[in-house]
């Protein structure tokens, strides 16, 4: 009870029974008529394994999130290229075993092939994949 002694606040262990009862202690003083007082507010943190889980998990998952958004973000910079566009798509049809129609007002763009490769073959891809299920 040295936390309650020295009107700080704290945690507080209590034995009953084979159990251990953890309180946190909130003090406060405050002037009321004129006469100084001071509050002492004790919290049952029976729940506090629960708690302390929960946020285990949670603190887990977001650090999961942030690793996987950080190696998103790390992605190397385009490199980009002057790109003949129908022999392109093309080989994107072939890959993915698709016809396309196609009509270009231009016939080459800068950009870099091997992104815009892998996201064409995932747009491609994804919903016949969806479809075979």
């Amino acid at each position: 009870m040295e936390a309650t002694a020295n009107k700080q606040d704290g945690l507080i262990t209590e034995k009953l029974n084979d159990e251990t009862i953890v309180y946190h202690l909130n003090s406060q003083s405050f002037s009321l008529n004129k006469q100084q007082h001071h509050l002492y507010l004790y919290k049952n943190l029976r729940m506090l394994p629960e708690m302390l889980d929960t946020t285990s998990r949670r603190s887990a998952h977001l650090h999961k999130f942030i690793e996987q958004y950080a190696h998103f973000a790390r992605l190397p910079h385009p490199n980009k290229s002057v790109v003949e566009l129908i022999p392109f798509i093309q080989t994107i049809t072939q890959l993915c075993a698709v016809e396309a129609v196609t009509r270009f007002e231009a016939h080459t763009l800068l950009f870099d092939t091997a992104k815009i490769d892998k996201v064409l073959i995932n747009i491609i891809k994804t919903p016949n994949n969806q479809a075979q299920r």
